[in-house]
């Protein structure tokens, strides 16, 4: 692994030139002395970089960043967060009061003009950014995350007039941008680029999901999929664009759905991407399906498909990714052992996994809010009632936000037959890290011997009880 690593190091090329990216700012009436910025990286190499800088006498603040790729980031101060625009070699000044924080800025520098546009058009077209409060749909491997009005429209309208909505407002946003400029100037070329990703994409998502997720609910006709030939698939740095990425990602899980497929999904998915994606997009999308691919399959089924991305994989970015990856996989294949915890239930005792030695134990993470939990709950429920054998034991880990709402959940739920843990700190409690969950629902099985066991490749109660006895 040590020169197979050396090898790819030597032979790519990072995404663009590494270039400095420079913010400066000044804050009226400061009230706190350090400022800090987010580059989320996790769609790249799995890193999140974070910087922080105190404020000068005179409330300046400046950082100098490697921006490889125009993205946001995000920027916090005294508790508030807003979202701003950068690119590779830009300069971007901010002046805001620290009482109105993102309701106040003006920008400058290079990165100015993009910036002045994207506040006011978040404002004209805002969204919900708190990922807690989306809907999700699943459907095939992938759960698609919408807001809770477009969910309804999607249930609610035909094809016609949901495919009239979304034409409407993708037209709308390209009206936004075109009298922006002309009022303004012509935006920057790599930001305008950005932004017409932002809207055909944005578009280009929503319509998938509908007639992916929606096609038996509105018999919607097959020709409402010529939608996508409207849409480039492949298009030069704008990968920063979650919308491009979400996208990306819904199309080769809606080609790969619908292709009658067999075996194991996310080597489907990888084998997919490579009929329709090329250069850094294909990357992206392979490093991406093999590290959701090791959260959810065995190691050793994804092992040979892991080989040949990371022996031929011409960007670092995403070989880096992938290893990571695969690393986080180890300790969790079948086999291993699981970590020991100690936690307490509804009732305060005090719990751990050391207390069912012996025993078979399944552990599902959850929380009220995640609806495709409570789902997996209630397959859970039907599980347990199936099962009299007092070997298997039922462990639900919640993250729920408040202790005295995980009480009641317990309790309106109908779950006192099992054990119930609450992870007080949230994501952050240990056994959130100890098990590597990322993402809810989530679970684990737990042999008589202590170790990972093999999960089935589908959590209905019908697989579930069948994968349980092998394990006796």
């Amino acid at each position: 692994m040590r020169f197979l690593l050396f090898f790819v190091l030597m032979a790519c090329s990072i995404l663009t030139s590494a270039a400095n990216t420079v913010i400066t700012g000044t804050i009226r009436n400061a009230v706190s002395k350090n400022i800090v910025v987010y580059v989320d990286r996790l769609y790249l190499d799995n890193t999140i970089i974070t910087e922080t800088t105190a404020l000068n006498s005179e409330n300046k603040f400046s950082f100098d960043l490697e921006i490889n790729i125009p993205q946001l980031i995000t920027i916090e101060y005294a508790r508030n967060t807003a979202q701003l625009y950068l690119e590779p070699g830009g300069h971007l000044d901010v002046e805001f009061e620290a009482n109105s924080f993102k309701f106040s800025m003006v920008f400058g520098g290079s990165c100015g003009s993009a910036n002045e546009f994207l506040y006011n058009f978040k404002k004209q077209f805002p969204e919900e950014t708190n990922k807690f409060k989306m809907k999700q749909v699943k459907k095939g491997i992938v759960y698609y995350e919408i807001e809770e009005p477009m969910e309804k429209k999607m249930k609610t309208l035909g094809p016609i007039n949901f495919s009239s909505d979304m034409n409407s407002l993708r037209e709308r946003k390209k009206r936004f941008k075109e009298s922006f400029e002309q009022r303004k100037g012509y935006l920057p070329e790599m930001f305008s680029k950005y932004i017409n990703a932002e809207i055909d994409y944005d578009w280009g998502y929503k319509m998938m999901v509908y007639y992916h997720s929606f096609k038996n609910l509105h018999a919607i006709p097959d020709d409402f999929a010529n939608f996508i030939q409207e849409i480039n698939l492949v298009t030069d740095n704008v990968l920063g664009n979650k919308k491009y990425r979400d996208f990306l990602i819904a199309f080769v899980n809606y080609k790969h759905d619908t292709s009658n497929p067999s075996g194991n999904p996310y080597i489907g998915q990888y084998e997919m991407a490579e009929q329709h994606l090329n250069g850094v997009p294909l990357a992206f999308f392979q490093a991406d399906i093999l590290a959701r691919g090791f959260r959810k399959s065995e190691l050793n089924e994804l092992l040979p498909t892991y080989n040949t991305f990371v022996s031929s994989v011409p960007y670092n970015e995403f070989y880096l990714r992938a290893v990571d990856a695969y690393f986080s996989k180890k300790p969790y294949a079948t086999g291993s052992p699981a970590p020991n915890f100690t936690m307490f239930d509804e009732n305060g005792s005090s719990v751990s996994l050391s207390d069912f030695q012996g025993k078979i134990v399944l552990i599902n993470f959850w929380a009220s809010w995640c609806r495709p939990c409570i789902n997996k709950l209630e397959s859970m429920k039907t599980l347990k009632s199936w099962s009299h054998d007092q070997e298997i034991v039922f462990i639900n880990v919640s993250l729920e936000r408040d202790e005295e709402k995980f009480k009641s959940e317990v309790y309106d739920r109908s779950i006192t037959n099992m054990v119930n843990l609450y992870a007080s700190e949230g994501m952050k409690t240990q056994i959130i890290t100890d098990y590597n969950v990322q993402a809810i629902p989530e679970f684990f099985i737990i042999s008589k011997s202590g170790t990972f066991a093999r999960k089935p490749s589908k959590t209905d109660p019908f697989t579930m009880e069948k994968h349980l006895k092998t394990l006796f």
